[in-house]
């Protein structure tokens, strides 16, 4: 196929060769009237007598609308000429400045009646400069327009217009072989290769049609404008791609066959087939022309297939109907299911499902229906803003075990402070994932539905910056993740989001090796309440007034005396409990020691015990006291009885005088009072 990026100069040559008797003719009128004359030697020479075309060079082609029935192109040219008049002189373009007289620009409209017939006319000549076209060059369109996300609604609803106007008012599937016939198309079920999904002929051709009757593909010559799409003989049809397929190549029809006839009535030896591959794979060795045709194919028959018009509405009922009628789903579950019954009503795959509801602002959508390593993933949710073009959560075991190779992640993998479960790189806590009966790591619910907490993300890197765009939501349309499209897949430690998932994942490596610590104090532990709570007051006073924000304490051990004054038990009461009598010791008074000891709950929840105490017999009291221990361990005796306090409780523990109490609820109420007005 002709290069997008020479077809202007080619072209341009080919039209003087056409009949270069007829345009040397227009060259000669041009410079030889009295336009001419006058606009460029009438202060050079006083009197002309004739100019003479001594020699012209085609240089280039500027496309204009070259998807409708008529279509203008502008030809740049450069000519030599000779001047006769009361004296002579010879000008070359390459003698005198560039750029200033001798650049010609040609403006023709024509018609494209197929392969082998093109009808064109020149309709005006403007003088021109080689800095003209230079600039011009850098903004001109190309002969198969750019389409941004913002125009392809419109061209979409532009189609359906004019073949399949009930789409526009109707949520109901396209009949795509009724849009094919009124195209002037004929479809036929052919024996392709494996690795397309159709083709367009653009001019007759021998091929395996499917026959009915024979049950069987039989040889016949097919005319210009067949479809071609493939099927096995004695497999049943998926419709959703057979209908996509065709309106995939209805696309092709409409808006590039000018094109491949261009390219057809230049160059005999283009190919008279376009092939449309399942997937676009070594797209780094096809023409860019072909990739954006293909691109602009793909993303038009999502919006024929679903518009806009009417499935914004339509998706949004079934949500707050799934939503309604299964109340303890979870989110992505909900999203799936309405993706699905959507593909149903206008019967479209899954995957074009999604992608449309996708570009109808649903970003969620991304975290369901992902079709990896032959099968589709767990759904998931996340905060929308998580996820950048590219991006997503779930990469191919493959690509997932090559990343954990590298060194800045495969520590974290070997320590296990990331694990591979689903498809996905996620953070090694309680809170997004568990061990199974059979050993292999699940995530959590609410992991399923935070993946932007605790999931890596894994970016894809494409083959160049221009063809990116074109990527942007094609790959959603091809099941395979992995195509050759894609330069690579991998998880960039650096980005934000991975940064932090690492960050929280050695989190709580720190939070599991102090719990080993812990568990390994624990073990130490005498069996009775006097003996571990020596061994709780005889920790190193460092970690104790780290918790309770004391670092600059003159003191490094904490004696008898000053867990009574933080307890506010007598001192002589704790010298008889650690030597032995805390026979009748009141739960009031181990609360406060736990409290004021700034204990962890499993060691508070052991002293008690040890006291002969059991605080899960279902009492309001304890169930309070068992809210304190693991909610506010790290809070204060007073903080605490401030909290039952005003829980109503009148279990209190040991306190300071009512004054003082008294006081402490005085200056909390203009706290809270200070705040609100702060807030205001």
């Amino acid at each position: 196929m002709n290069d997008i990026k020479t077809i202007g100069a080619k072209f341009a040559r080919f039209i003087v060769g056409l009949n270069q008797e007829s345009f040397a003719a227009s060259l000669k009128d041009f410079i030889n009237s009295e336009w001419f004359k006058k606009r460029v030697y009438e202060e050079e020479i006083e009197h002309i007598q004739t100019i003479l075309l001594k020699g012209y060079e085609p240089i280039d082609t500027f496309f204009g609308d070259f998807d409708a029935d008529y279509f203008m192109y502008h030809l740049v040219a450069r000519i030599n000429i000779e001047v006769i008049g009361d004296f002579q002189k010879t000008l070359f373009t390459d003698q005198i400045e560039p750029g200033k007289k001798y650049w010609l620009k040609m403006s023709y409209s024509g018609k494209m009646d197929g392969p082998q017939g093109l009808c064109s006319t020149l309709y005006k000549i403007n003088l021109y400069s080689q800095e003209a076209y230079l600039q011009e060059k850098k903004i001109a369109p190309d002969i198969i327009p750019y389409l941004n996300e913002y125009e392809l609604d419109n061209i979409a609803q532009q189609f359906l217009c004019q073949y399949a106007p009930d789409m526009l008012t109707y949520a109901m599937p396209l009949r795509a072989f009724d849009v094919a016939h009124r195209m002037g198309l004929y479809v036929g079920v052919a024996n392709l290769p494996e690795n397309l999904l159709g083709q367009l002929c653009f001019a007759p051709r021998t091929v395996g049609i499917y026959s009915k009757e024979a049950h069987d593909f039989i040889k016949q010559e097919v005319p210009r404008g067949t479809v071609l799409i493939r099927a096995e003989k004695d497999a049943p049809n998926d419709l959703a791609r057979l209908y996509f397929s065709i309106i995939h190549e209805c696309v092709h029809w409409a808006r590039h066959r000018k094109f491949i006839d261009l390219c057809l009535l230049m160059d005999q030896d283009t190919t008279e087939v376009l092939e449309c591959p399942a997937t676009l794979t070594n797209s780094q060795r096809l023409p860019s022309d072909y990739i954006r045709m293909e691109w602009q194919a793909n993303n038009l028959a999502a919006r024929i297939l679903v518009p806009t018009i009417t499935a914004e509405k339509i998706f949004r009922n079934l949500l707050e109907e799934k939503q309604r009628k299964q109340p303890t789903w979870r989110n992505a579950v909900v999203m799936e299911e309405a993706i699905k019954r959507l593909a149903e009503i206008y019967q479209v795959s899954n995957e074009t499902a999604k992608y449309r509801v996708i570009q109808l602002g649903y970003e969620q959508a991304a975290g369901v229906l992902n079709y990896v390593d032959g099968s589709y993933t767990v759904p998931i949710s996340f905060a929308n803003g998580s996820l950048k073009a590219g991006q997503s959560f779930f990469a191919p075991d493959a690509v997932i075990e090559r990343e954990l190779k590298k060194p800045e992640l495969s520590e974290a993998y070997e320590q296990q402070r990331i694990v591979h479960v689903n498809k996905m790189l996620v953070c090694n806590h309680s809170k997004y994932v568990v061990l199974s009966d059979d050993g292999y790591y699940e995530l959590t619910d609410y992991a399923l539905e935070h993946a932007d907490e605790c999931c890596m993300v894994f970016e894809t890197k494409r083959n160049s910056k221009r063809q990116s765009a074109y990527y942007s939501d094609a790959a959603v349309l091809n099941r395979d993740f992995m195509a050759d499209d894609f330069k690579e897949v991998m998880c960039d430690t650096r980005t934000k989001q991975n940064h932090d998932i690492l960050k929280n994942a050695d989190q709580g490596q720190e939070i599991k090796e102090q719990l080993e610590e812990y568990l390994a104090f624990y073990k130490t532990l005498p069996s009775d309440f006097g003996g571990t709570l020596k061994a709780h007051r005889n920790r190193k006073w460092n970690e104790i007034k780290e918790l309770i924000k004391e670092p600059d304490s003159d003191y490094n051990n904490l004696t008898q005396e000053h867990l009574a004054e933080r307890s506010m038990v007598s001192q002589g009461a704790i010298e008889s409990y650690e030597g032995g009598d805390a026979e009748n010791i009141k739960l009031g008074t181990v609360l406060s020691i736990c409290a004021s000891l700034r204990l962890h709950p499993l060691f508070m929840i052991d002293l008690i015990q040890k006291a002969g105490y059991n605080l899960f017999n279902g009492s309001l009291a304890n169930a309070f006291y068992l809210y304190l221990i693991f909610y506010h361990h790290k809070e204060s005796v007073e903080d605490w009885n401030l909290k039952l306090r005003r829980a109503g409780l009148s279990q209190l523990l040991p306190k300071r005088s009512d004054e003082v109490c008294e006081k402490l609820e005085e200056m909390l109420a203009e706290l809270e009072k200070w705040e609100e007005e702060n807030k205001k």
